[in-house]
């Protein structure tokens, strides 16, 4: 049956090359033993200067924030609208009655 099989892939054009199989298993062990593998190191430097260029924006936020709610040339009202960013939701409603429905009666 494998002759008859053999004859017809022949015919077909299919042909299989000398040692292929010895080749072609020793080809697969070395990419399965020793595959090549690309390494990339990374400079650390950079994810420290990431890391420090963050911190100071938000540390330069926070003090401008500040410095505007502490300042006297804004009116009350516009450091109640700061304030009332910094508030949670869950805390708004009775945030909100304190500082302005109170403030008008």
């Amino acid at each position: 049956m494998s002759v008859h099989k053999t004859k017809q892939f022949r015919r077909l054009g299919y042909s299989v090359p000398d040692k292929y199989f010895d080749l072609s298993k020793q080809r697969m062990l070395n990419h399965v033993l020793m595959p090549k593998q690309k390494t990339i190191v990374r400079p650390l430097w950079k994810k420290f200067i990431e890391t420090a260029a963050v911190l100071v924006l938000l540390l330069a936020t926070k003090w401008s924030i500040d410095t505007y709610m502490n300042s006297s040339i804004y009116s009350d009202y516009d450091v109640l609208l700061v304030e009332s960013m910094l508030i949670e939701e869950d805390d708004f409603d009775a945030w909100f009655e304190e500082n302005y429905v109170l403030d008008v009666l």
